[in-house]
């Protein structure tokens, strides 16, 4: 950004976009060192911000270079100094892999380390299966002690960590320490998963900090062996050179000619090395370059005879240099990689795709290789290996072209097969030894370089679940599409008890057919599954039918194999694609309700005209002043709501959605009395769509103007329904009318703007933390507080009236328009113990006293996992209040009932799937649920109930 401003110093948006991108990191950046304190110099380092932004807040365009300057030194001479003070000591949450297998993620790049590591995973996970075996945690607590001690000796040890690594980081492990050396059996599983996550964050937040600082070993002799390798051809030849130049040199110190021979090829190995590195995006080429040239200018000075110490430094500093540092670039030069090429010539781990099919073919491709060269001359021997060689490329293209999104360069990997077998098919025997050498390089390079392209992007190979039944890790969230899913696996296994039942066989096709067909009805509809999906989707459909509409009775165990496999494959990788992506609900009668609201007062009450204008059509299909009050409203419509989002611009999509509302209008135009119900349901079919997938994107980014109230006193109408935020609010209400009463009182105007920086504070930390809000509601609302804070900053008494009435202003708008965006999708705290209390009230006495017993019955679960009475109990209490509730909400006048009776579905899906005994996880999810769903749900409904509660309680929905 800072480069961009000075190449268009006048542009102003682009000035503000500084200012906003800096104040938004610098928010974020503070969040995280404050936490961290005084081993991050979190004071002074707030100090630096708060000093260059008030720069930022003063200049003007055009911005003059030498500003440009002064930013972009501060900038790098700020991270240098100052960030740098953080690293690795700031609280970052990495991913805990289940089960619990040590992976090259992990990887420190020390043999010993990475060993111990993941000997340390393995005993782990050991205990965490046999909780009650005294002897494994005994076993585990001494190696976590043993690796301690020696981890310990490498990082202090180190000469170019910070200072105070070593300090903090043993700080680390007496406090792990302290609480693991209680472990013991029988092993409390909570505590395992404690102990298992600690180990993954601390790996990757602390150890990493000493990765490329450690000591390798300096091999002895002094020769180049593969540890050293980086996986290029020509740089893995030079540092071989390098080695035996600087042996040379060992060996005969007086020779000058030597000396001169290693001074020339350190000068051409670090020239080519640092054209190839610096070209590398985002490559650390300043710091690489400094150790070389640092190096350089003491090598050149030697002479001989060449000292003891000089050698011996030498030889240290190309190995260690090697490890930490060249290492670095490992995988990221634009050079195809050249990779040892094993001898003997036999399949190992590091050729491993992580598929078993494919790394069982490559075993097979290297033993092919190794019996074409025992039996050169056998022609057999040759065809069979040139039939698997393509049996197997066959293979691996029918699963890599599945790869989605151009993941994987599809047209390059089919090449190189093709490639191979031409310059093989002319081979006759006897086989050369040329050949044989050519396809074993082949082989190797091309496992290693191309297909390591596809590992992890390959749709993932699910078990297929034993016995053969749905289960909700296959919801799809459609209640049509998961129940039609659920026949489709018991009529296979019903086939698969009596495969010779050809009615059975018969009906299961049926059932197939009319779930694809009605799938494919249902996504062909929608706007947002690419025309890419439809077609593979659709593709995979047609091809099954023809496995199935080709069967005889008895079905062979084979097909029934293959179906299994491939629905559960089919629904995981390519169903799971349509989620959140199908059309929307279409109500029948079409009224609006609140699941369309745009939280823009003139909009949402054209809307909900818009629908009744669309439903009065289809009942009076023959009416010409209908059809044109349709075409004007529409129209006026259309062009307000253009005038309001094309203001908006890019964030609301502004030319997209008019070119929606053009193609819309256009059909209206045409169509002439009598309305076909044909284009009445169109119509109303893509009003609701649009709403939702286009009119969504406007959502509190429009600006929308409410009334102030007067005086200035907060009142219910500006509830966001979370008490410290709601407290928050009141508070500023209460202090903004005290220095408009007072204005000449600096200390009211102080205090006024230190509440509202912790305001802005507390209440970003909850909204940026939650998991439902549109991905860039975070940055666009913290760009709203950036914008207000630098001319309240400003402020000083006495305070002009007209600014007061402003900031008052400000705060009404930006609560309705921008803060009522996050109600409903924060996190509130679960109690503890799990007991329902008033706080969670609806004052409606039924729905309360049933959500009483089902916090008691969730409570009651988590006291006894195993007890399968208890978990019945939970789902039936559950399925009774949902169905008693839906009734009530889904009678009340455009209440969103549609959204909130999916969070029931959604929840209920999981909830009846569970059997005993109920694992902790489980559990600790069903109370967050619960608690999180009556206070951002639930209390939607407060007071909108039409009339009291009746009924006996979890007696269902009323008759």
């Amino acid at each position: 950004l800072i480069q961009q401003l000075g190449e268009h110093p006048s542009d102003v948006d682009l000035l503000n976009q500084n200012r906003d991108v800096y104040r938004d990191h610098f928010d974020y950046e503070e969040k995280q060192f404050m936490a961290c304190g005084e081993p991050c110099d979190a004071d002074a380092h707030k100090k630096k911000h708060d000093t260059f932004f008030k720069t930022m807040t003063w200049v003007t365009n055009p911005v003059s270079q030498e500003y440009c300057a002064f930013a972009k030194n501060w900038l790098a001479q700020h991270i240098k100094n100052t960030d740098f003070k953080y690293k690795y000591k700031l609280a970052t949450h990495h991913h805990t892999p289940e089960p619990y297998v040590w992976n090259n993620e992990f990887e420190v790049f020390y043999k010993q380390l990475d060993q111990e590591h993941i000997g340390l995973f393995k005993i782990m996970l050991d205990v965490e299966t046999h909780p009650s075996d005294q002897g494994k945690v005994d076993q585990l607590q001494e190696l976590m002690r043993n690796h301690f001690y020696y981890e310990e000796g490498q990082f202090c040890d180190s000469l170019d960590l910070p200072w105070d690594y070593c300090k903090e980081h043993k700080k680390k492990h007496v406090k792990f320490s302290e609480r693991f050396a209680k472990l013991h059996a029988p092993v409390d599983h909570a505590e395992m998963k404690w102990a298992q996550d600690w180990l993954v964050q601390h790996i990757k937040n602390t150890d990493f900090g000493y990765k490329g600082h450690l000591k390798h070993a300096v091999p002895e002799p002094y020769v180049w062996d593969e540890s050293f390798a980086t996986d290029y051809h020509r740089l893995d030849e030079e540092h071989d050179v390098l080695f035996a130049q600087i042996l040379a040199v060992s060996q005969h110190p007086e020779n000058a000619e030597i000396l001169a021979t290693l001074k020339k090829g350190i000068n051409d190995h670090f020239l080519y090395e640092e054209q190839r590195y610096c070209a590398v995006p985002g490559y650390n080429c300043v710091d690489h370059k400094m150790k070389h040239y640092k190096f350089w200018v003491i090598l050149e000075d030697l002479h001989v005879p060449v000292g003891c110490e000089e050698i011996n430094w030498s030889k240290n500093w190309l190995a260690q240099h090697i490890k930490n540092t060249d290492f670095a670039y490992r995988g990221k030069l634009f050079l195809r990689r050249h990779y040892v090429v094993p001898d003997p010539y036999v399949w190992d781990k590091s050729f491993l795709v992580n598929i078993k099919q494919l790394d069982d073919e490559h075993i097979g491709l290297f033993d092919a290789v190794r019996l074409i060269e025992a039996n050169r001359g056998d022609q057999a021997i040759w065809d069979s290996a040139i039939h698997l060689y393509n049996d197997h490329f066959r293979y691996e293209e029918s699963l890599f072209t599945t790869i989605l999104d151009h993941k994987h360069n599809i047209a390059d990997h089919r090449g190189r097969h093709l490639g191979l077998m031409k310059t093989v098919e002319g081979a006759v025997v006897p086989i050369t030894e040329e050949i044989t050498e050519f396809i074993k390089n082949w082989l190797a390079q091309h496992i290693k370089n191309t297909d390591f392209d596809y590992k992890g992007k390959m749709p993932e190979i699910y078990p297929v679940p034993e016995p053969y039944k749905w289960d909700h890790s296959f919801a799809v969230f459609y209640p049509d599409m998961d129940n039609e899913h659920k026949p489709l696996f018991t009529c296979v296994a019903d086939v698969e008890k009596t495969p010779g039942d050809a009615g059975l066989l018969a009906s299961c096709l049926k059932a197939y057919e009319d779930h694809f067909a009605h799938e494919q009805k249902l996504f062909s509809a929608s706007n947002l599954y690419s025309d890419a999906d439809k077609y593979q989707h659709i593709n995979k459909h047609n091809a099954f039918l023809a496995t199935m509409r080709g069967l005889h009775v008895p079905a062979s165990q084979t097909w029934l194999d293959f179906a299994k496999n491939w629905l559960a494959q089919h629904i995981k990788n390519t169903d799971f694609r349509y989620k959140n992506k199908m059309p929307h609900h279409v109500a029948d009668p079409y009224v609006w309700d609140e699941s369309f609201e745009v939280h823009h007062t003139r909009l949402d009450d054209e809307h909900v005209v818009l629908f009744d204008l669309i439903q009065q059509l289809g009942e009076h299909p023959s009416d010409v002043d209908l059809l044109n009050q349709n075409r004007d409203v529409y129209r006026d419509h259309f062009d307000y709501e253009e005038k309001q989002f094309m203001a908006c611009g890019e964030p609301c999509d502004a030319d997209a959605h008019k070119k929606k509302h053009d193609t819309f209008f256009k059909t209206m135009t045409w169509v002439t009395n009598p309305v076909s119900q044909e284009y009445c349901a169109f119509a109303k079919n893509w009003l609701a769509q649009h709403i939702k997938n286009t009119d969504f994107k406007y959502k509190y980014k429009l600006a929308t103007h409410h009334h102030t109230p007067e005086p200035y006193v907060w009142n219910n109408e500006f509830e966001v329904f979370y008490k410290q935020l709601d407290q928050e609010h009141i508070g500023l209400f209460k202090i903004m009318l005290d220095v408009e009463t007072h204005p000449s009182d600096q200390g009211k105007v102080d205090k006024l703007q230190e509440l509202m920086r912790n305001h802005f504070y507390y209440e970003e930390g909850q909204f940026c933390d939650s998991l439902d809000l549109p991905w860039d509601y975070c940055k666009e609302h913290k760009k709203k507080h950036v914008k207000f804070s630098e001319r309240f900053a400003k402020l000083h008494a006495p305070v002009d009236h007209a600014e007061m009435k402003w900031a008052q202003d400000w705060l009404v708008q930006h609560i309705k328009n921008t803060d009522f965006g996050y109600k409903g999708h924060l996190k509130h705290a679960v109690p503890e113990p799990y007991v329902w209390d008033a706080s969670f009230a609806t004052d409606y006495h039924r729905l309360d006293e049933e959500h009483d017993v089902l916090f008691a019955q969730i409570l009651a679960v988590s006291q006894h996992p195993e007890n399968a009475d208890s978990l019945a109990t939970l789902k039936k209490g559950i399925n009774d209040h949902f169905l008693y509730e839906e009734q009530r909400y889904c009678a009340v006048p455009h209440y969103n009932c549609v959204d909130h009776k999916m969070k029931h579905y959604k929840f209920w899906v999981i909830l009846e799937d569970l059997h005993v005994p109920v694992g902790c996880e489980e559990i600790n999810w069903s109370k967050n649920w619960l608690a999180q769903h009556i206070k951002n749900t639930d209390h939607q409904y407060k007071t909108r109930l039409i009339g009291p509660d009746t009924g006996e309680n979890f007696s269902g929905p009323l008759p």
